[in-house]
């Protein structure tokens, strides 16, 4: 079983984000992935633990013997009110208590008078206002064998021979979204070089979208091996959103220095 991997902290003197990074990389040089700047990766020294404080009891209350004076029925005065509270009464529910039997009474009688005025109108449709011959020209109806009368509406017929019924296949259909479009290719452990004091381990390559979609969440995992070709670490990197036929340069932070070679464990995109 791999042992844990040890991480240091240090602050960025530029813009003072906060970075951490790999125990084998102390002593070393970093940019800094917010402001660019060089950061020197220092261990951090040992901090004494601050002796805990004992909370102090605060005072007992002191009783004068007095017993306190009840509160008197009056209101709360809100924001806005006279300032003198205003004793409590039964004038506002006998108010409204009289308010909701005029109103009851008046939606009765509403319903009342709009029964009877619909109950009217019925009974003049039913008795001479509307005709119920549905052929007023007697024009002859002519009839099938059953003795039933042709369909007249035309949403009724039969539709025509060889006319088409059923809709056309749309033609601009959308095409599913595969993960095998996402291609990864010139992958490399890259070791520093160039900036002095650099000691920080990547896993480089491209990763490209070869399809005609935005590709959004998309992650590269990259497995580790040393010189013998036993795996000793694993390095992931992820990327928010791929345009269609983009290209995308990953670079994967190795947290173990014995990394020699790499190989690509999965690539996932977000559901």
């Amino acid at each position: 079983m791999d042992s844990p991997k040890k991480y240091y902290r240090c602050q960025c003197p530029h813009c003072g984000q906060r970075i951490e990074f790999p125990a084998y990389a102390a002593g070393g040089v970093s940019a800094c992935p917010q402001c660019g700047g060089q950061v020197p990766l220092t261990k951090p020294a040992e901090t004494a633990t601050a002796s805990p404080q004992i909370p102090t009891q605060p005072p007992a209350p002191v009783h004068s013997g007095v017993a306190p004076r009840p509160a008197e029925p009056y209101q709360t005065t809100q924001l806005g009110t006279s300032a003198h509270a205003q004793p409590t009464s039964n004038r506002t529910t006998a108010g409204g208590s009289r308010a909701w039997v005029w109103a009851a009474a008046t939606l009765i009688a509403g319903l009342i008078l709009a029964y009877g005025f619909m109950k009217t109108r019925v009974g003049w449709h039913a008795g001479v206002g509307i005709a119920t011959n549905s052929n007023p020209t007697n024009v002859p109806v002519e009839t099938t064998a059953s003795g039933a009368a042709p369909p007249t509406n035309s949403a009724q017929r039969m539709p025509e021979v060889g006319r088409a019924t059923t809709a056309s296949a749309p033609s601009n259909a959308v095409v599913p979204k595969s993960i095998a479009d996402l291609r990864v290719t010139e992958l490399a452990v890259q070791r520093p070089r160039g900036t002095k004091g650099a000691k920080l381990i990547y896993a480089v390559g491209v990763l490209s979208n070869d399809s005609d979609l935005q590709r959004l969440g998309v992650r590269v995992e990259v497995d580790l091996f040393d010189g013998n070709g036993a795996k000793v670490d694993s390095a992931t990197d992820y990327r928010e959103a791929l345009g269609p036929r983009q290209t995308w340069q990953f670079r994967a932070l190795v947290h173990d220095d014995h990394a020699v070679t790499a190989r690509v464990a999965a690539v996932k995109e977000d559901s």
